[in-house]
């Protein structure tokens, strides 16, 4: 409600004060640019959401991001909590040195998902990245970890308890 307030008082005060000709309609068209990308900016989050086929798991973030994994190409997860400054739960950022995506908009229900090479991405319209890593967050993580066939190996003692590694398919 705030942000249409505001909104309503830049148009109002542009009309009032801006002279006539070009600068007005430049000014409105500006603001109204403004908005809507911060908008956009922050529904993004909202419209996240993963989905699990017999075949594959397409993770979805936003406007900007899809990517449709192959079963077979998640190689393992591992259950983190990492910290997420802002843009962070925005935006999908890629880091190419890594080979990481970061697609989380919450510190809670992370997973790394590691893929068994580099993949490409499109990230917006234009851009591509290399990843064999992306970090996504869920409501339910056991429940996916266990429908994408994770289970923690007993045998390795030494082994982060926290490292998952395929065992077997489901």
């Amino acid at each position: 409600m705030v942000g249409v307030i505001e909104s309503l008082v830049v148009w109002i005060g542009t009309v009032a004060i801006a002279p006539g000709g070009w600068l007005e309609p430049a000014i409105l068209i500006a603001h109204t640019s403004l908005i809507a990308w911060m908008a956009r900016l922050f529904v993004g989050p909202l419209l996240t959401s993963h989905r699990l086929t017999a075949t594959y798991l397409e993770v979805r973030y936003g406007f900007g991001f899809r990517a449709r994994l192959p079963l077979e190409s998640i190689s393992g997860a591992k259950i983190v909590r990492e910290r997420l400054v802002p843009p962070q739960p925005f935006l999908v950022f890629a880091n190419p040195r890594k080979g990481r995506l970061h697609a989380a908009f919450s510190e809670e229900g992370q997973i790394w998902l590691y893929l068994d090479q580099l993949r490409s991405f499109r990230l917006g319209f234009f851009k591509r990245v290399l990843a064999d890593r992306i970090l996504i967050n869920t409501d339910d993580r056991d429940k996916l970890l266990e429908a994408l066939g994770f289970r923690p190996k007993a045998t390795q003692e030494n082994l982060d308890a926290n490292t998952l590694r395929s065992e077997s398919r489901v």
